[in-house]
């Protein structure tokens, strides 16, 4: 009974990639809004048909999260919902042709053409689409079983050895890592099907139950003369409620040809003083008494008591951004979080070779 189930569930394809996204292309953008100038990070799939992007102001270099509205007759983009704050919506809506991306730029009552091309002036860095996945069986048209690979990467072999061991330690090819990662998965997924089967009966068993998956993304967020920042996004799903997503944020300082760890930010011999001063500053922002613990207040988004620095981190022009995944400090509904501190604040404790490379 159990291999004649699990032989049945193998037999049941159908549409296998109804219920993957594969993006294929990356598309970076350099123009203006109005007359301030812009990049723009977009990552679309083969008809450009679902997409997701990052901007930045090359005067702030702060990149700010879009995703394309299907709804839309033309080409929009827009920021989502923020759960946090009062920040207003952002839109892009206009034509793009691969090449060029053209329209309005909206927010609140002000309005300002747009105008990005797809080039690359020798400022930024050569990526390339590395894509792996595997898949076992569906139920009708839901995947049972899948593991995807989706990574945008330096284009230069050392820098895409490096980021690989940085984001998956103990390998440095994409091809080595992605076999062994779906080989083993493969086997620990039919082994625990092979334990549910044979401990429940299967006339009973809702196939639900088994569904299992892991997809990690990679792209770029900025990509100018001075940085190369990507994210790596994974979400993993094996039964239950929802599925774990998390994001781990990367920086390469081109003037320094180096990935840059939290320690060559921060002074970290003054841990103490630094969480201080995340303290307060979300404190401020959140609006919470300083005699209390972070969660106390009624209104609290916060579950944990404190704020420690974070080693998962971006910069921008003004300071550091220190990202928190789901369950560090806040529940499951908020999302991810995140803390912008400026470097006048933390400039006591500021690494003394550190550089924040500006224009």
């Amino acid at each position: 009974m159990k291999v004649t189930l699990f032989n049945m569930m193998l037999l049941t394809v159908c549409s296998l990639n109804s219920q993957i996204v594969t993006y294929n292309h990356y598309y970076h953008l350099e123009g203006k809004i109005g007359s301030h100038p812009v990049n723009m990070e977009l990552i679309c799939n083969q008809d450009d048909s679902k997409c997701f992007a990052n901007y930045y102001y090359l005067s702030q270099n702060a990149p700010i999260y879009l995703v394309k509205d299907n709804n839309s007759q033309n080409f929009s983009l827009s920021t989502e919902e923020n759960q946090d704050s009062n920040v207003a919506k952002e839109l892009f809506s206009g034509t793009f042709n691969g090449k060029t991306y053209i329209g309005k730029w909206k927010k609140e009552s002000s309005s300002l053409n747009f105008e990005l091309k797809n080039t690359n002036n020798g400022e930024a860095t050569d990526v390339s689409h590395l894509y792996a996945a595997d898949f076992i069986p569906v139920i009708s048209d839901t995947i049972v079983w899948s593991m995807v690979f989706n990574w945008f990467v330096p284009s230069k072999v050392n820098l895409q050895k490096e980021l690989i061991q940085l984001s998956y330690p103990k390998y440095t090819k994409f091809e080595s890592f992605t076999k062994k990662a779906i080989s083993d998965f493969k086997s620990d997924y039919k082994l625990n099907v092979e334990a549910v089967l044979n401990e429940n009966d299967p006339t009973d068993l809702n196939l639900y139950s088994l569904i299992n998956e892991h997809h990690s993304y990679i792209y770029p967020i900025i990509n100018n003369s001075n940085y190369y920042v990507t994210v790596l996004f994974t979400y993993d799903y094996e039964g239950g409620a929802h599925g774990i997503f998390e994001k781990v944020f990367f920086t390469y300082d081109k003037k320094s040809k180096k990935w840059l760890s939290i320690d060559n930010v921060l002074d970290l011999t003054h841990e103490k003083e630094i969480n201080q001063v995340l303290d307060r500053e979300a404190r401020r922002k959140y609006n919470i008494p300083a005699n209390v613990k972070l969660y106390e207040p009624e209104y609290s988004i916060f579950i944990s008591d404190s704020i420690s620095y974070s080693k998962n981190f971006t910069l921008s022009d003004k300071g550091i951004t220190f990202h928190y995944n789901i369950y560090e400090l806040t529940p499951y509904s908020y999302g991810y979080f995140s803390l912008f501190v400026s470097y006048t604040e933390l400039k006591p404790y500021l690494n003394k070779k550190f550089t924040y490379h500006k224009g």
